[in-house]
């Protein structure tokens, strides 16, 4: 009888080096899923700043238009929206009144409800009233400073500067950047 000798192949790992081995690829995989999960957090981060900053942007770009080209004629509107029928502007706290140059009276500012800013339009405009900023986003500041008044003596335009600070409505605090807006405007003077 012919006897087959077996041979003793010691091919494969053992269960130490299985361990080792799904031990270190363990790591790398956490090592890289925390690094996605940080790169997924601050591209949130920034979308929502440059969503918040647009948003600012807007508001900006809408005062400055329309302040610009507001009335500064002695008229029946200027005196009802704004209380004095010398200036063109009327302030109160978080908001300003003016006219605008198709006679309409605009108020806009921080609304007290919901923190958004806000137009509220009287005159017969075809504008809708209603928020100039989106409901993600509060204002948290609002700020209008009259730099120089206007004088019928001297002709003199009046300046005004903005500041508007806003934040991004968030429950985690990472997720709710800040910004701040601040720009000085001066009305120009088309009855001259």
């Amino acid at each position: 009888m012919i006897l087959l000798k077996k041979k003793n192949n010691k091919k494969g790992f053992t269960l130490v080096e299985i361990m080792v081995t799904l031990a270190i690829l363990g790591f790398f995989f956490g090592i890289i899923t925390g690094i996605f999960t940080i790169s997924l957090k601050s591209q949130k981060r920034a979308l929502i700043k440059q969503e918040l900053f647009l948003q600012g942007e807007y508001v900006m770009e809408y005062l400055a238009k329309q302040l610009a080209l507001s009335s500064n004629i002695s008229s029946t509107t200027m005196s009802s929206c704004t209380g004095n029928v010398n200036f063109s502007y009327a302030t109160s706290v978080g908001s300003i009144r003016f006219v605008t140059y198709d006679d309409n009276c605009i108020r806009v500012g921080t609304s007290t409800v919901n923190n958004l800013f806000q137009r509220v339009i009287s005159g017969g405009s075809d504008w809708p009233d209603g928020p100039l900023t989106s409901d993600k986003f509060e204002v948290k500041d609002f700020n209008i400073r009259l730099v120089q008044a206007s004088s019928t003596t001297n002709h003199h335009q009046p300046r005004i500067t903005i500041y508007l600070r806003m934040k991004a409505k968030s429950t985690k605090e990472e997720l709710a950047p800040e910004v701040e807006f601040q720009t000085t405007i001066s009305q120009r003077n088309l009855n001259d």
